[in-house]
């Protein structure tokens, strides 16, 4: 999304069965509409909680041109950050930027055949650009990541190459999975997100708590746009445990709010951060915002049908 946005960026419209049957039309196919709320992005937003979309309207972007693959490879958190912060501020943003921790890379390695070199993070970035300037981009890129010391850089345009390199990303939490240390295991995956200014620090605080409070977590996200996904493992079947880690989760939680950040980036609230909703309303000194989203749930859903036990304890 750190090019192009989330979901509600390209939703335009949609149509949907309300509780009681109704069907309505929120937005339509024109890029600009002001006609009272914005009841699409309410709807895109709302987990399923206030009706069933059966037709969207929505926006397409071209494919393109040529795309570049950069990954670098860094020692420790403060050049990852640094690094992050000079492509950001440069003039070629990229598509994606995604990184991973040295625990996600052991995972990784152990269960496919890429291999890493000897460091903490990898970076891993998307460019795109006319076919007859990405050399440009490119060069540009690898310049603003080799100021921040890294221990490598690799790039390519070869589409198989690419895919190699992707892998290690996309096959992350599948990886995790195959680490744990017994088929009780779970790994609870973590969805904060803090601004892209305060991610060296709240990286740091992230895996000192993991430390301190003994919860085996591996690290992995969107980092352009400070996204991260800390990977717990977990045997609810141990009480104790299960406390530990809910106690961690908590205090991330905490911790990215303080960094003025959120509980949840992208995964939603469902059932399992009901709590941390709650949390942070209550931090930024605005509990009666649940009361108004209970509120459009009940006018809109009286009998509470739809996604029950969701969003709200």
């Amino acid at each position: 999304c750190l090019r192009y946005g989330t979901t509600k960026d390209w939703v335009l419209g949609i149509e949907a069965v309300l509780p009681d049957g109704s069907i309505v039309q929120f937005g339509n196919r024109t890029l600009k509409s002001r006609i009272g709320y914005d009841m699409t992005s309410l709807v895109v937003g709302s987990e399923g909680t206030l009706c069933i979309v059966t037709k969207a309207f929505l926006k397409i972007a071209n494919r393109p041109e040529a795309v570049s693959r950069i990954v670098a490879y860094y020692s420790d958190i403060s050049s990852l950050g640094k690094a992050v912060s000079d492509i950001r501020s440069g003039n070629v943003q990229p598509l994606v930027a995604e990184f991973l921790d040295r625990k996600t890379m052991d995972a990784v390695s152990k269960s496919s055949s890429i291999s890493f070199p000897d460091a903490s993070f990898m970076l891993l970035l998307d460019i795109e650009a006319p076919a007859e300037a990405m050399k440009r981009y490119s060069d540009e890129v690898v310049s603003a990541l080799s100021a921040s010391s890294p221990i490598s850089i690799v790039r390519t345009d070869n589409e198989k190459e690419m895919q190699a390199l992707y892998m290690a990303r996309k096959g992350a939490y599948s990886s995790l999975l195959k680490m744990r240390r017994s088929p009780g295991d779970s790994v609870l995956i973590g969805d904060v997100v803090v601004p892209p200014s305060s991610l060296s620090a709240v990286l740091s605080e992230i895996s000192e708590l993991a430390e301190k409070m003994g919860v085996y977590t591996a690290l992995f996200g969107h980092i352009g746009d400070g996204n991260i996904h800390a990977n717990m493992f977990v045997n609810f079947g141990d009480r104790e445990e299960a406390q530990r880690v809910d106690d961690f989760h908590t205090r991330m939680a905490q911790i990215a709010l303080e960094h003025g950040g959120s509980v949840s980036a992208e995964h939603g609230i469902g059932i399992e951060k009901r709590k941390l909703l709650e949390l942070e309303y209550s931090y930024r000194h605005s509990e009666m915002s649940i009361e108004v989203m209970r509120s459009i749930k009940r006018a809109i859903d009286p009998n509470g049908i739809m996604n029950p036990g969701k969003v709200f304890i």
